[in-house]
């Protein structure tokens, strides 16, 4: 009772700071995470599923789609999606190829996945997904009965990536055996999801940026201003 009482006084002090909090699928008492939006506060498209101990989990902090001055630079790319992490990064070309670097951004090569069926990923959702009226949820089987395809990776390290890609977003559903810091850009927000509660990796934050740079989304100049932007509002939350 008292760590969930914690939670929620974290999850109070970040709505009243703009943020949005969500919380990894594998936390079976589920309660906070559905409040927040049966209220309407927004929570991200990616959950970690990381095990059963609520001292591994991270904390999602997602910047809506009007907090981030970069989505239109993003939308004028050649990519979709991008995403890091201290093990992976991975991006969704226009075209909707995945490729994946294993040198931090340097070489690029498209990645072995197999398309599912929406019943096989729906199943696998049912399974693994504590919040079956979540937001994110209803989001993500919106796109799957809409026709969207489903891309299913499976990464050496024990971490599975699956992707739901339509004509109008990409949305990313991770799961992986171990803690980690990482930033995520889809179209419709950023989110920096930390390995340890209200402690980003400033280090990830910055090799983000330094990847939409590489990746011609952003010229250097705009990276900084945006990256301090961001450091500014994670400072403001204590974050950092």
């Amino acid at each position: 009772m008292k760590r969930k009482k914690n939670l929620m006084l974290v999850a109070a002090f970040l709505m009243a700071a703009g943020a949005a909090l969500a919380y990894p699928t594998f936390m079976q008492d589920a309660n906070v995470r559905q409040d927040q939006e049966d209220h309407g506060v927004a929570t991200s498209s990616v959950h970690v599923n990381q095990g059963a101990s609520i001292d591994a989990a991270p904390i999602d902090l997602t910047f809506s789609k009007a907090e981030v001055s970069i989505m239109d630079e993003l939308n004028e790319s050649n990519y979709r999606a991008l995403y890091i992490d201290n093990e992976t990064y991975v991006r969704v070309a226009k075209e909707g190829s995945i490729q994946v670097s294993k040198d931090r951004g340097t070489v690029w090569t498209n990645y072995d996945t197999e398309v599912v069926s929406a019943p096989y990923f729906t199943d696998w959702l049912e399974r693994n997904d504590p919040n079956p009226d979540g937001n994110a949820r209803r989001g993500m089987l919106a796109m799957v009965n809409g026709g969207a395809e489903i891309r299913h990776a499976v990464f050496p390290n024990g971490k599975e990536m699956f992707v739901v890609i339509d004509d109008a977003s990409v949305q990313i559903e991770l799961c992986t055996p171990t803690k980690l810091n990482g930033v995520l850009i889809d179209g419709q927000k950023l989110m920096v999801t930390f390995r340890h509660a209200m402690h980003a990796s400033t280090q990830t934050l910055q090799a983000f940026y330094d990847l939409l740079v590489s990746n011609g989304i952003l010229t250097p100049a705009e990276a900084e201003q945006d990256y301090k932007e961001r450091i500014e509002r994670m400072e403001d939350g204590n974050f950092i």
